[in-house]
């Protein structure tokens, strides 16, 4: 693909079945690179290979089919890329910043309980609520499995700086500016105590891979942005250009996941739904020159 033609990616996890937000972020991808004059790349984000099975790949892609996108060559998965992601995890081990952190989500969560009961004062909490690691732990002499942790502080310390920025566009194209300060995270997992890559890292290597230019979301990853922009800056990445769209939410105004068992496309579909009844229910623009399918 020429440089200069703008690269964006559906990405997938194929550890269930998609629903009506995956259906609105797909369909904002494929209008953006349209719009833009890009390519759109679909990819499986199969880090979780315990929960990884094929016949959620094949749904997905019926499920995709029937929705009416469409992408660029083979869909391409993050195992394609284990070794590029271990080199990049290697180059960060070589400059000190990651360790070993042996404690479980149980244990960090009971000692920012303690803490704060003890001592009266808020527990410091990463946007998306979960409590920091314990600094005086980093260094624990504990064997066993672990998770692979990023220091935040030594890589603020590594890059000179105490915020990161990086640009949003809109869908004329149009560019802003987003900033936000490091410190507003703690040291967030790299590698999973099961060996598993997680999504924050394996997305910032695998997307420079792919060529991936401009990356479309939900605003549930906006804060997220932070951490993979360091990470882009501490691997000497190209920095890509963001959208964070609108959410679909439930009837209690939490955002729809997989983990909440939100209704699947596959059931919609089985319930006799079509493509543009779907699409009024997203509050999406139906084709009028297309019929609805099922």
């Amino acid at each position: 693909m020429p440089a200069s033609q703008p690269v964006f990616r559906f990405a997938p996890s194929p550890n269930g079945e998609l629903h009506i937000g995956h259906a609105l972020s797909a369909l904002t991808n494929q209008h953006l690179a349209r719009t833009l004059g890009g390519v759109m790349l679909l990819r499986f984000d199969d880090t979780d290979r315990s929960r990884v099975r094929p016949q959620f790949e094949a749904q997905i892609l019926d499920d995709l089919n029937w929705l009416g996108i469409e992408w660029s060559g083979d869909p391409v998965r993050f195992t394609d890329a284990r070794a590029q992601i271990d080199a990049c995890l290697q180059t960060l081990r070589l400059k000190d910043l990651t360790f070993q952190a042996h404690l479980s989500r149980r244990q960090i969560k009971d000692a920012a309980v303690s803490y704060e009961r003890d001592t009266g004062t808020p527990w410091p909490k990463d946007p998306d609520g979960a409590p920091f690691y314990p600094a005086s732990l980093q260094e624990s002499t504990s064997h066993g499995a672990a998770a692979e942790r990023l220091r935040i502080g030594v890589a603020a310390q590594l890059l000179g700086k105490d915020k990161v920025s990086w640009t949003e566009f809109d869908e004329t194209g149009a560019e802003h500016m987003q900033e936000r300060a490091i410190a507003d995270w703690g040291d967030v997992v790299l590698r999973a105590k099961s060996g598993d890559d997680v999504y924050t890292f394996a997305t910032v290597v695998h997307d420079q891979l792919i060529g991936v230019s401009h990356i479309v979301r939900g605003l549930d990853m906006l804060e997220n942005t932070t951490v993979q922009r360091m990470l882009q800056d501490l691997l000497g990445l190209p920095q890509p250009l963001y959208h964070h769209h609108r959410l679909i939410l439930d009837e209690n105004g939490r955002k729809l996941s997989k983990s909440d068992k939100s209704i699947s496309l596959r059931a919609l579909r089985a319930e006799g739904m079509t493509r543009d009844q779907l699409l009024q229910r997203i509050g999406w623009p139906a084709p009028q020159t297309t019929s609805s399918t099922m």
